[in-house]
């Protein structure tokens, strides 16, 4: 409560910025302010301290050697099974870089006969597209045909003017 009156007491004034330091220095340096932030250090630090306890300060030569056993024993004991834990660890990463290895091996063949098919994909296509593009033998006698029969139909219904195309020929040349 006397905190409050006295940080109350102060009044800002604009102007004077000295007159505003002149009455925080007083402030902190009155005796009232003094001893309220020495008993709180007091209070703080009687909470961090505490007395020691000089009840087993004496320990004899067999606890000491038994305590150090111990703590040696539970000490060897956390390294063999940190060992042990370390062999079945390097034996299950050799397992897998085993694993590893072979899957390596099966992932480079297939793609190799995967490459195999794929050239042979390209060369078959290149035979097939050559082959489409070349005229066989029958298609040469269906064309001849097909001629002849328009010729032939050409023939019948033009007959007249056949004949006498050809007879002019003859005809004229007399």
């Amino acid at each position: 409560m006397e905190e409050l009156k006295l940080l109350n007491d102060i009044k800002i004034i604009p102007q004077g910025e000295s007159i505003l330091k002149s009455k925080t220095k007083d402030i902190f340096m009155s005796e009232e302010f003094q001893n309220y932030s020495a008993n709180r250090m007091q209070e703080q630090l009687a909470g961090l301290v505490k007395a020691p306890d000089y009840s087993n300060v004496f320990i004899s030569k067999e606890e000491q050697d038994k305590h150090l056993t111990d703590r040696m024993d539970n000490t060897n004991q956390l390294l063999k099974e940190s060992n042990q834990r370390i062999s079945e660890l390097q034996s299950e990463l050799e397992k897998s870089y085993v694993q590893l290895q072979q899957a390596n091996n099966k992932i480079a063949i297939q793609t190799s006969a995967i490459e195999d098919l794929n050239a042979g994909l390209k060369i078959e296509t290149l035979k097939r597209e050559a082959a489409e593009g070349k005229l066989s033998g029958k298609d040469w006698k269906t064309a001849f045909v097909g001629l002849a029969c328009t010729l032939i139909a050409l023939g019948i219904e033009h007959w007249r003017t056949v004949l006498n195309f050809i007879l002019s020929l003859f005809v004229s040349q007399k």
